[in-house]
C-alpha cells in the first residue's frame, strides 16, 4: 500500500513538471494585492466595467457586456502577460462622464485601482459637469467641486503609432485636472492632448488647482510620445491658494525621446483690493516637479508659465520649468522655457529651487547639451 501511494505521488510530480510555465503565469499577481477583493472596477462614461482573474468586460457605447461583442470601443481585463495589470484597451472611444455620479466623480474614465490604458485610433474622454465633492459640508469644511477627465491611482498610457487620446476636464468652483494619477504616471508612444478647466474660488480656506496632467508620484514621458498638456485659469480670492500647471508631479519627471508642450494659464486673485494672507500663493508653472528632479533627454520640450499676481502682499510666481526641492538636468534635445509676468516673487524661465528658506540644499541646474532658450516674465505688482 505504501509503495502504491509513493508511486502515485511520483507520477503527480512528473505531471506537474510537464505543465507549461504559462499555466502559472495566467494567475494575475494583482489579485494578491487587493486584500481579498477579487474584482476590479473601472467606470467608463459612468458605466461600471469589471475584471477579475476569470472575467472580462466590454463597453459598446453606453452599455457594458461580459461576452465579447462584434464591435466595441473599450475592453477591460487583467493582463496575465504583464503581471496581472488591470488593463483598459480603447479604440475610437468617445465618452463623457456621468453627471452627479458619486462612484465615478463625473470623470470620463475613473478607477481607484492602478490602471494601464492602451489606446489606438482617435479617442476623446471628457468629464461631466463638475462633481460636488462634499455635498453636505460641515461648518469647518465647505463644499467644493472637482473635475477629472481621467482618474486612476497609478496610470500607464500606451499609444499605438498614429493613435490619439484627447482628454478634457471642465470649469469648476474647486479643482480641475485633465489627467490625474494618484501614484506614478507613464506615457509612452501615441499622442495625448490633455486640457484642464478653469478653477474658480468659492471663498473656502483651501488650495485649488488647474492642471493638465498631474501625478502624485514620479512621471515618465518616453518612447516617442507626443504630449500637449494645458491648464485652465486659476482664480482665487483672499486667504486662498490658486495653482495652475501644464504638467505637475510630486516626484521626479523624466522626459526621454518625445515631444512635450506644457502650458499653464493665469493664476490670480479675483479681488486684488482685499488683503490676502502672505502664506498663500498664486503660481503658474508650465512643467513643475514638487520635491523631485526634472531630466530631459533627446526631446523637444516647450514649457510656458502664465501670469501670476495677487494683491501685492501674496506670494506670486511664474516659471516655464521649475523643480521645487530638486534638480533640473538637460542632457540633449531642444528646450524652450518661458515664465509669465508676476506680482511679488520672481519669474523664471528655468529654475531649480530650494524647497524652503531653511533648506541647506540648493537645487542644481545642469545643461549637458542640446539647445536651451529660457526667458523670464516682467514684474507686475498690483499694489503699485
Amino acid at each position: 500500500m505504501k509503495k502504491r501511494i509513493l508511486s502515485l505521488l511520483l507520477c503527480l510530480c512528473l505531471l506537474i513538471g510537464l505543465l507549461p510555465t504559462t499555466a502559472f503565469a495566467a494567475m494575475p499577481s494583482v489579485m494578491l494585492e487587493k486584500g481579498g477583493n477579487s474584482t476590479a472596477t473601472v467606470y467608463v462614461g459612468g458605466e461600471a466595467m469589471t475584471a477579475s482573474d476569470s472575467t472580462e468586460s466590454w463597453y459598446t457605447g453606453g452599455e457594458v457586456v461580459v461576452v465579447e461583442p462584434v464591435s466595441y470601443s473599450a475592453h477591460l481585463y487583467l493582463d496575465s502577460e504583464n503581471g496581472g495589470a488591470l488593463t483598459l484597451e480603447i479604440k475610437d472611444l468617445r465618452v463623457s462622464g456621468k453627471e452627479d455620479h458619486a462612484e465615478s466623480k463625473g470623470a470620463g474614465i475613473y478607477t481607484t485601482e492602478a490602471l494601464t490604458i492602451r489606446y489606438s485610433g482617435e479617442n476623446t474622454v471628457t468629464a461631466a459637469a463638475a462633481f460636488d465633492y462634499n455635498a453636505n459640508p460641515s461648518t469647518s469644511f465647505r463644499s467644493y467641486d472637482i473635475s477629472y477627465g481621467i482618474f486612476a491611482n497609478g496610470l500607464v498610457l500606451t499609444g499605438d503609432a498614429g493613435a490619439s487620446l484627447n482628454v478634457t476636464s471642465v470649469d469648476v468652483k474647486g479643482s480641475s485636472y485633465g489627467i490625474y494619477s494618484g501614484g506614478a504616471l507613464t506615457a509612452q508612444g501615441g499622442s495625448i492632448i490633455s486640457k484642464a478647466g478653469d478653477t474658480i474660488d468659492i471663498q473656502a480656506d483651501w488650495k485649488f488647482s488647474s492642471v493638465g496632467i498631474y501625478a502624485e508620484g514620479d512621471m515618465t514621458l518616453t518612447d516617442g510620445a507626443s504630449i500637449n498638456a494645458t491648464s485652465g485659469n486659476a482664480y482665487a480670492g483672499s486667504y486662498r491658494e490658486s495653482r495652475s500647471a501644464g504638467i505637475m508631479s510630486c516626484g521626479d519627471i523624466v522626459i526621454e525621446g518625445c515631444s512635450v508642450e506644457a502650458i499653464s494659464e493665469q493664476a490670480f486673485d479675483e479681488d486684488a483690493n482685499t488683503p490676502s494672507n502672505f502664506n498663500y500663493m498664486r503660481y503658474s508653472r508650465g512643467l513643475y516637479a514638487q520635491y523631485g528632479d526634472i531630466s530631459i533627454t533627446d526631446s523637444d520640450v516647450t514649457a510656458t508659465g502664465g501670469d501670476a499676481y495677487g494683491d501685492g502682499t501674496s506670494v506670486d510666481s511664474s516659471a516655464g520649468i521649475l523643480s521645487y526641492g530638486g534638480n533640473v538636468t538637460i542632457n540633449s534635445g531642444t528646450v524652450n522655457a518661458t515664465g509669465g509676468n508676476k506680482g511679488n516673487d520672481p519669474s523664471y524661465g528655468i529654475c531649480a529651487r530650494q524647497s524652503s528658506s531653511s533648506s541647506t540644499d540648493d537645487g542644481i541646474l545642469t545643461i549637458n547639451g542640446g539647445t536651451v532658450r529660457a526667458k523670464a516674465g516682467d514684474l507686475r505688482n498690483n499694489a503699485d
